[in-house]
């Protein structure tokens, strides 16, 4: 288990800490490369920065897209094979010594399930390449030859699972909520013994500030704006919205760690 503090899910940007990885010299071309990543562990909803050379920045030029290909090793023993593809944001250069390095970013790693393994809920380790592939506007496509080999770790986390309008069923949960409508919100504990769900909302059901909502755990998930009342989801005054979060207390690091928290 994770001895840390908090799990944050948030698009709040990361120290830029490179994890280099095995691959080869600079005797690239123009081919894209994946060199670095940020960190060698994650939790869902997290972002995590990728370190490379020759990468597209959208638009006329181009975009790049990156495909894991590999095997996720769950701590449970489980061993699936891991394909997954998908095309990143563009986010400026680093400086690494002498050279200069391109920067894409996943802003939010997941961010509703672990992607290497399908419906498997259990922390693991992705052991692979990350293939980059630009692709330009008139559909040519130019890869790496040689990929680079990364070790990621998905640690413990909290998985929305649903975050809708109580009056919708939609396929996937929602990025962002829209003013003036009530939401209910599903989460999943992933790695974790939860012994409470704890909710801090802003700006809810008119009220400033945040509100606090505690739900004892029996089980993995639990949901709010279900058996509560209605969540209506306020716009911020000037436009922007606000955040709403959960909070899963760990029932076996309870006497070592503070709670765990989600933020959207």
């Amino acid at each position: 288990m994770k001895n840390t503090s908090r799990i944050l899910i948030s698009v709040l940007a990361l120290g830029l800490f490179g994890l280099a990885g095995c691959g080869p010299d600079d005797g690239l071309g123009k081919q894209p490369i994946v060199l670095e990543l940020s960190q060698d562990a994650v939790v869902l909803g997290e972002s995590l920065f990728f370190f490379g050379k020759n990468f597209k920045q959208g638009g006329e030029e181009g975009i790049t897209r990156l495909t894991f290909d590999g095997v996720y090793v769950g701590d449970d023993g489980s061993r699936t094979e891991a394909g997954f593809a998908f095309t990143p944001m563009f986010d400026g250069f680093v400086d690494r010594g002498d050279e200069e390095l391109d920067v894409l970013r996943w802003s939010r790693f997941g961010p509703f399930e672990i992607p290497f393994a399908g419906d498997l809920r259990v922390p693991g380790m992705f052991d692979g390449v990350i293939t980059a592939t630009n692709v330009l506007p008139d559909g040519e496509e130019e890869s790496t030859e040689d990929p680079v080999t990364f070790n990621l770790r998905v640690d413990p986390s909290i998985a929305i699972e649903e975050l809708q309008p109580i009056v919708a069923e939609c396929g996937a949960p929602a990025l962002r909520g829209l003013g003036g409508m009530a939401y209910m919100i599903k989460v999943r504990a992933i790695g974790l013994v939860p012994e409470s769900f704890q909710y801090y909302i802003n700006n809810a059901n008119g009220q400033e500030g945040v509100t606090f909502f505690e739900h004892s755990a029996y089980g993995p998930t639990d949901e709010l704006g279900v058996h509560e009342r209605h969540l209506l989801h306020h716009q911020h005054p000037r436009g922007r919205h606000r955040r709403r979060g959960a909070r899963g207390r760990d029932r076996a690091a309870a006497d070592r760690a503070p709670p765990y928290r989600v933020l959207l």
